[in-house]
């Protein structure tokens, strides 16, 4: 949805993919200037919402919000970026000014 000053985008993706050689890529819309492509791998669903908002013609706020939930493991990740469950949910916040 959008309309000049408001844009809203969201995605849902199931994926049920055998082993991680043979994963799949996708793109994802993000934060502005941020490139996203996370391969699937496993069984779960990621979803995501990202909202951009022009406040005015100086100043733009976005914020994204997403969500993976794995199937078919108990932990996610490995080493300091483990995840103690199966989910990851993050936030993402950016205001740009323009001069």
């Amino acid at each position: 949805k959008t309309n000049g000053r408001f844009n809203l985008g969201f995605c849902i993706s199931y994926f049920k993919i055998d082993s991680y050689n043979s994963g799949v890529g996708e793109f994802e819309n993000d934060l502005p200037g941020v490139l996203t492509i996370p391969v699937f791998f496993g069984e779960g669903v990621k979803c995501y919402a990202l909202i951009t908002y022009k406040v005015w013609n100086t100043l733009r706020l976005s914020i994204k919000y997403s969500n993976l939930i794995r199937e078919d493991i108990k932990k996610s990740g490995s080493g300091p970026d483990e995840l103690p469950s199966n989910y990851d949910n993050r936030v993402g916040v950016q205001v740009d000014f323009y001069l």
